[in-house]
């Protein structure tokens, strides 16, 4: 979901979540740009507009879990907290760090199931999957 009240940045985006369908053109079906399927399925709006309604709470959770994280791991050698600019507000959609090897990613990872706490390896850069490193 996309919320802006910038009038130019909201008809780019209707456009490039329906393909690149221009809904204005003379002929149905033109697709004025390269667009994508990111048109939202109608359960998903359902569950989107009930969460607008408690977005605040659910927000400031989600912050005071992420600096739980970073005040009671952040004694932890070898690992690094992802940096927040003083003027962004980031709503830790996911509270991510860096490890220094792939066996304290793994130790920390076992440590933290043992509590209950769900964490899991962060996306492999694009230009690092296999399928990729074969393209010309």
């Amino acid at each position: 979901m996309v919320c802006t009240d910038n009038k130019n940045l909201a008809s780019s985006i209707k456009l490039l979540k329906d393909h690149g369908l221009d809904i204005k053109a003379n002929e149905y079906y033109t697709h004025s740009v390269i667009g994508f399927n990111y048109r939202m399925t109608n359960i998903s709006a359902a569950i989107g507009l009930a969460q607008m309604e408690s977005i605040n709470e659910i927000i400031e959770n989600k912050r005071e879990i992420a600096n739980f994280y970073i005040s009671d791991l952040d004694s932890l050698k070898n690992i690094t907290f992802q940096h927040v600019e003083e003027n962004v507000f980031s709503t830790y959609w996911l509270c991510s760090l860096v490890c220094s090897s792939y066996e304290e990613r793994n130790g920390l990872a076992k440590f933290l199931k043992e509590y209950g706490v769900d964490s899991r390896p962060f996306f492999v850069p694009l230009n690092e999957l296999e399928i990729y490193k074969k393209q010309n």
